[in-house]
């Protein structure tokens, strides 16, 4: 079992990002993907961050994936599944 990252979203400017990255969470739980991963994840966390904390890591993920401007947070949803399912995955979700 692996720990890999199964999901990310940028989140910028919201005035409740506690609420909105929870919504994209339930949204991500309940499409094909999340289903799936979460039938196949031993167990699964979820991370987010902002860019106070950790300003290089966001602002590069938010370049490199096109958006102009800063990110306020990066959400992330990481899961402990095997290496074949995982590979499975990252094919047919991603």
């Amino acid at each position: 079992m692996s720990t890999v990252l199964l999901h990310e979203e940028v989140i910028e400017h919201v005035s409740d990002p506690d609420t909105y990255a929870m919504g994209l969470v339930m949204q991500w739980e309940n499409s094909e993907a999340g289903i799936w991963a979460r039938e196949h994840c031993k167990d699964y966390k979820i991370w987010y961050t902002n860019e106070l904390d950790n300003s290089d890591t966001i602002s590069d993920w938010a370049w490199r994936h096109g958006h102009k401007h800063i990110a306020m947070f990066l959400l992330q949803v990481f899961g402990n599944m095997s290496d074949k399912d995982y590979a499975f995955y990252r094919l047919k979700y991603c």
